[in-house]
């Protein structure tokens, strides 16, 4: 093997080396990436959850709050009448 081919296996070499850490690390964004979209959505679905739960309390205070409302509403009418 001459000298200019051994120097051009060499750099073939190399080159394929490089392409192959810049598979790897391609692949380790990748795999990075689809983590932290996975750490996103679960948080997402907590909070959520959360927000639901907060949901159902505020209508349920609304609910007793419109209640109470209409409880005073009807005393001071039947005051009203009475007088």
């Amino acid at each position: 093997m001459n000298q200019q081919s051994c120097a051009d296996e060499t750099q073939t070499s190399s080159v394929v080396h490089d392409l192959d850490n810049v598979d790897k690390w391609h692949s380790n964004q990748m795999e990075q990436l689809n983590q932290a979209v996975g750490n996103v959505e679960h948080v997402l679905v907590q909070n959520c959850a959360v927000l639901n739960q907060h949901e159902e309390r505020l209508c349920s205070l609304l609910q007793r709050s419109e209640a109470m409302e209409m409880s005073v509403s009807l005393r001071s009418m039947s005051a009203c009448i009475l007088v």
